[in-house]
């Protein structure tokens, strides 16, 4: 069997608010349940509540739609709203005064709210389902594919690794250890160049799902690229020229990460041999993380796989803690994070530590016997309490010893027992889905750690290539 191309595409699960629609309607989306209306209190308003149904009714008198040739939205559901929306804020819309105060319309405040709810936040609802049925009804996640059956769902490409004049020693970071982690893999026989998969880009579009533009924006100035990466002599170069030697790989990576959730939830599990930038969040990037993947994973499962994904589990295990997912995921009861790093080490964000549902915080220089004892502990409270449909596991091997950012003192054996302890209880006990990203690690030994845990975990038959 051959494996498919790189632009083969999968036909993902819909979206509830997404249709087909036949050949002979135009993309013009309308229904009644549009128009705004009770007792005539929408008349306290200048807005004309009435002028969606005025509209259709122009253009049917013009003879260019018919009723057949329109397309009627789904309402937006709880769950779709979720998406952007904090729970803080839809809960406010219970109450019948907050939703006089947004529309600015007075009276609205004395009706009982299972009116409000159902006569005017309701049609707000039809409609916003209508403009996500317009921008997303034919478009496809270009960054899932499908994959062969003999190959593994372990993601890696060239374009993964950072180099440019040798600027990259400058920071503690091994910007090779991805390829050198295949290469070992491949060395032991595991994988071949045909069995790994190979993401694509994550191109703006894709970014803007989570990042804001001004934050975007931010990344065409080598100045902030270099704030962000804790590399200060990125500063002095062309941003061309970063953008295609520094960005562009961890754009590749973050596609990775992406695509790893469609692959595990078709294997049971993946790996993506980059990504796990924790500390990015929307709109601020920094230790060495200038993308939300992790974000953006879960973002793209709530979206593509709606119906099968509601809650997703975050374990941290990086020695620093994920302060950019925590931002992103402050307010949402849907993302359980578990994060267990070194206290007394970068970032200490204490805003974002709100965010953590299981927080184990380490001393320096913790050895195996407390981090193992530890991890078993929360992680075994974290899956029963929680019970999440995915888990999205941040795999960092700066707690390694001898690592001076991450000052733990964990063993190769302790990492390799760490790893094969969150992959028993995930897919081995419970059978559910888990993406990997090797995220952190600072030293040139870390790489064939990774391997060696990789292989473990295969030789255990908690991965295999079915």
């Amino acid at each position: 069997m051959t494996s498919p191309s790189d632009d083969t595409l999968v036909q993902f699960p819909k979206n509830t608010l997404y249709k087909d629609i036949a050949s002979h309607q135009w993309p013009i989306i309308y229904c009644k349940n549009y128009n705004i209306g009770f007792l005539r209190l929408e008349k306290l308003h200048l807005f004309d509540s009435s002028k969606w149904g005025s509209i259709i009714s122009y253009l049917r008198d013009a003879n260019m739609i018919t009723d057949d040739t329109i397309i009627r939205p789904n309402e937006a559901t709880k769950e779709h709203l979720r998406l952007v929306h904090t729970q803080r804020y839809l809960s406010s819309l219970k109450w019948s005064a907050q939703v006089a105060r947004v529309l600015e319309v007075a009276p609205i405040a004395m009706l009982p709210n299972f009116i409000v709810q159902w006569r005017v936040l309701k049609p707000l609802r039809y409609q916003t389902g209508g403009t996500i049925l317009l921008r997303f009804s034919h478009d496809r996640n270009t960054l899932y594919r499908d994959i062969a059956s003999h190959q593994w769902p372990i993601i890696y490409c060239k374009n993964y690794n950072i180099g440019f004049l040798r600027l990259e020693k400058l920071h503690p970071f091994d910007s090779s250890k991805w390829g050198s982690i295949i290469n070992y893999l491949r060395n032991a026989n595991m994988i071949t160049d045909d069995t790994i998969i190979r993401p694509n880009e994550a191109t703006k579009e894709h970014l803007r799902l989570v990042h804001t533009q001004r934050y975007l924006s931010s990344l065409r100035w080598s100045a902030q690229v270099a704030r962000v990466l804790e590399v200060a002599p990125i500063a002095m170069l062309p941003n061309f020229i970063v953008q295609w030697r520094v960005l562009k790989p961890l754009r590749y990576q973050t596609g990775g990460t992406i695509l790893a959730g469609k692959l595990a939830l078709e294997r049971g599990w993946a790996i993506n041999i980059g990504g796990g930038f924790h500390h990015c969040s929307s709109d601020s990037g920094g230790g060495f993380c200038a993308y939300a993947d992790l974000t953006l994973l879960i973002k793209n499962l709530f979206i593509y796989y709606s119906e099968r994904i509601k809650k997703v589990l975050i374990v941290d295990l990086d020695a620093h803690q994920g302060n950019g997912h925590e931002h992103d995921f402050m307010n949402d009861e849907r993302v359980f994070i578990m994060d267990m790093y070194n206290r007394q080490i970068y970032p200490r964000d204490q805003h974002a530590k709100t965010a953590i549902k299981c927080k184990i915080e380490l001393m320096n220089h913790t050895d195996d016997k407390t981090y193992l004892r530890l991890l078993h502990i929360n992680l075994e409270k974290s899956l029963k309490e929680f019970q999440p449909d995915f888990v999205v596991y941040n795999a960092g091997t700066d707690i390694l010893e001898g690592d001076l950012l991450g000052n733990l003192d964990i063993t190769p054996e302790g990492v390799i027992i760490r790893d094969e302890i969150v992959f028993s209880k995930c897919i081995r006990e419970r059978n559910i889905p888990i993406v990997m990203c090797t995220s952190g690690g600072y030293q040139r030994t870390n790489a064939r750690v990774i391997a060696d845990s990789i292989l473990n975990l295969n030789r255990k038959k908690l991965i295999s290539c079915e």
